[in-house]
């Protein structure tokens, strides 16, 4: 008989997604790009093929790097954040969520779907790296993601890493 040389800690393992150019960016959109408030994105900020970006400036939303409408960086990273986009929404759900409001939640690494289409982020969402501190958090929703509220925040506890969070979006996030 041939042993088996596996480990509960690498089966766990998802492949990582692979977000090449686009790794910079805090957002990249198709079309437009709005901040309607206090928006703090951390990264660059982008379209591409449109080029409306709004909501950024003084007195508005924040983006903490480069702004680029419709140029090369933008497409490239557009381009690969698709690919990235269409890898996580492909994964297999590990984890039905029954609510659609993830506020007031503590989650560890999975692959999680909404029983409806839509979901929304009201409170505080803390994410724990815990049991695997390289582990992925991708929330796969059909249509609408709102975090609008002053309160909506994720945060990261446990080893918990911003680079391994994924909200995958079908029709708009606001």
């Amino acid at each position: 008989s041939i042993p088996s040389l596996g480990h509960p800690v690498l089966e766990q393992r998802t492949p990582p997604i692979v977000m090449g150019s686009a790794i910079t960016f805090g957002a990249i959109a198709a079309t437009t790009l709005t901040s309607t408030g206090a928006t703090v994105i951390t990264g660059d900020c982008g379209t591409c093929p449109g080029t409306g970006i709004t909501g950024f400036g003084a007195g508005a939303g924040v983006c903490t790097g480069s702004i680029d409408a419709g140029n090369t960086a933008a497409c490239n990273a557009e381009a690969d954040c698709l690919t990235a986009y269409n890898d996580a929404a492909a994964k297999v759900n590990t984890n039905t969520l029954t609510a659609t409001d993830l506020g007031g939640l503590t989650l560890d690494p999975g692959v999680y779907i909404f029983p409806t289409s839509n979901a929304a982020l009201s409170t505080t969402l803390t994410l724990n790296g815990t049991s695997n501190a390289n582990g992925q958090f991708i929330f796969q929703i059909a249509t609408t993601f709102s975090a609008s509220a002053t309160t909506s925040q994720v945060v990261l506890i446990g080893g918990a890493q911003a680079c391994n969070v994924y909200f995958i979006v079908g029709s708009s996030a606001t």
